[in-house]
């Protein structure tokens, strides 16, 4: 399953990059239980485009609200980012902010 999301890209509370199309799609069930404790929500996250996004920015959904909270859904960046610079894309890890106790 996916979720694609339009991303403000955070790092140390400052915007550094606004309305980035992320698509997000569940971690295989293997690395999950391997990895974290449940309830823990991991995705693979990709960007068609080359952006200096770091382990720890902070994705916000500029879409989405967390329905117990009110606030903008966030994701945090869990591993170092791989580029593709051959076809223009990037990789990366991405944890669901109100499972992990990130933010």
């Amino acid at each position: 399953m996916s979720i694609d999301i339009l991303a403000t890209v955070k790092r140390d509370g400052t915007a550094v990059f606004t309305n980035v199309p992320i698509q997000l799609d569940f971690a295989s069930d293997l690395e999950i239980n391997v990895y974290s404790e449940m309830p823990h929500y991991r995705y693979d996250g990709y960007i068609q485009q080359i952006l200096d996004i770091r382990q720890h920015d902070i994705l916000m959904d500029q879409l989405n609200t967390d329905s117990r909270t009110g606030t903008n859904v966030m994701y945090q960046v869990v591993g170092k980012p791989e580029k593709f610079s051959q076809v223009g894309t990037m990789q990366m890890k991405v944890d669901d902010t109100q499972t992990t106790g990130f933010s």
